[in-house]
């Protein structure tokens, strides 16, 4: 009897694991207003101290995708960085 219970307790272990893994990689938590608020405030964070800053503030910057990715969200922005504002798309940030 002591066994048949071990199994039960195990399999509904491993069950509630791979439901909570499954949960974790989705992520509903991190949608695409939330990732996108992240991504800029991070962004800008990252740069306030800079005397070669890079911006958000011209007409081709912000964010230019949202993708949803396991455990998270992959936001790509485009910003004016350097003394020419020269206009770059590098910047990547995953936000899980």
């Amino acid at each position: 009897m002591k066994k048949k219970n071990l199994v039960y307790i195990s399999i509904g272990g491993t069950l509630t694991l791979i439901i909570l893994l499954f949960v974790m990689i989705w992520s509903p938590w991190i949608n695409t207003n939330v990732a996108h608020a992240k991504a800029i405030s991070s962004f800008q964070r990252a740069w306030e101290n800079s005397a070669d800053s890079c911006s958000l503030e011209c007409e081709e910057c912000g964010v230019v995708s949202v993708k949803k990715v396991p455990f998270g969200q992959l936001v790509t922005l485009q910003s004016k960085c350097g003394w020419e504002g020269d206009v770059i798309s590098l910047k990547k940030m995953m936000f899980s």
